[in-house]
C-alpha cells in the first residue's frame, strides 16, 4: 500500500476511535477493526488505541453524573449555591479522562508519522 495512503487511512483510524461515539459506535467498530489491521502499530499500541473508546465513555458517564439541577427556586432559597465538592472532583475527573484520551490519540497519530517513511 502507498505510504500516503496508510498515513491517511491510519489517522483516520484514530479519527473515528475519537469521534466514533457520536456515530453511534459504528465509527469506532470501525476505528478498532482499523486499528488491529493495521502493521503500523505494535501491539502495544493497539491497546492503547483499543481504550480510546473506554475512556471516552467514563467521560460521558462522568458528565451525566455532573449534570444534575439544583434544587433551588424562587420559592425555596439555595442553601449552597456554589459547586460541592463532589462536582469538582467530577469536573477534574472528566477533565483528566479527556486528556488521557486525547494524549493517546496524539501518541498514535505521531506514531503513524515515525513509522510511515
Amino acid at each position: 500500500m502507498d505510504s500516503n495512503r496508510t498515513r491517511f487511512v491510519d489517522t483516520i483510524t484514530v479519527g473515528l476511535l475519537l469521534l466514533g461515539l457520536p456515530l453511534l459506535v459504528i465509527g469506532e467498530l470501525i476505528g478498532m477493526v482499523l486499528l488491529w489491521s493495521s502493521k503500523t502499530w505494535s501491539n502495544r499500541d493497539k491497546i492503547i488505541g483499543t481504550l480510546i473508546p473506554v475512556e471516552l465513555i467514563v467521560a460521558v458517564l462522568l458528565l451525566s453524573l455532573g449534570i444534575k439541577g439544583r434544587s433551588c427556586s424562587s420559592r425555596i432559597p439555595c442553601t449552597n449555591p456554589g459547586p460541592s465538592t463532589g462536582d469538582i472532583l467530577l469536573i477534574v475527573m472528566l477533565f483528566a479522562t479527556l486528556i488521557v484520551a486525547l494524549g493517546s490519540a496524539i501518541k498514535l497519530v505521531r506514531r503513524v508519522y515515525q513509522r510511515t517513511p
